[in-house]
């Protein structure tokens, strides 16, 4: 009789362990950092939005979501040569919606060549912000 009551709580265990993870699983949890612009993208609707508040963020399985930091990063133009193409760039949150417009949604993951691109291209940009420039002039 105790061996049957123990199996019995050990399944009853395992019942309410799978549905816990199946609730994990099914809500879509993402969190957004301090420095970070949130970008959610909802595959029913199509609507995409955007956050700057940190936290965590709980959505329904078929919303994605992309961070994008606002710290500054170094993009440079690799040569051998002796000119510096170096650039110390920074993404402005006032400006995403412009980005996501002309990037789209897919494009937010591999940022520092986006960056790289946007900063060499001698454009201004609402999203892009040159903090230092140390590219000789010509």
């Amino acid at each position: 009789m105790k061996s049957s009551a123990y199996s019995f709580c050990f399944t009853d265990l395992i019942t309410i362990v799978s549905i816990l993870l199946g609730l994990f699983y099914t809500l879509d949890v993402s969190h957004v950092g301090a420095n970070e612009i949130g970008i959610f993208y909802d595959t029913v609707t199509g609507k995409m939005t955007t956050t700057t508040a940190p936290g965590w963020h709980i959505t329904h399985p078929l919303v994605f979501e992309r961070s994008i930091s606002t710290l500054p990063i170094k993009v440079e133009i690799r040569s051998e040569a002796k000119i510096i193409n170096q650039k110390l760039v920074r993404f402005k949150p006032e400006g995403v919606q412009t980005f996501l417009s002309i990037q789209g949604f897919p494009y937010t993951d591999r940022m520092d060549d986006v960056m790289m691109g946007y900063a060499f291209s001698g454009k201004t940009f609402s999203f892009l912000e040159i903090v230092e420039d140390s590219t000789p002039p010509r």
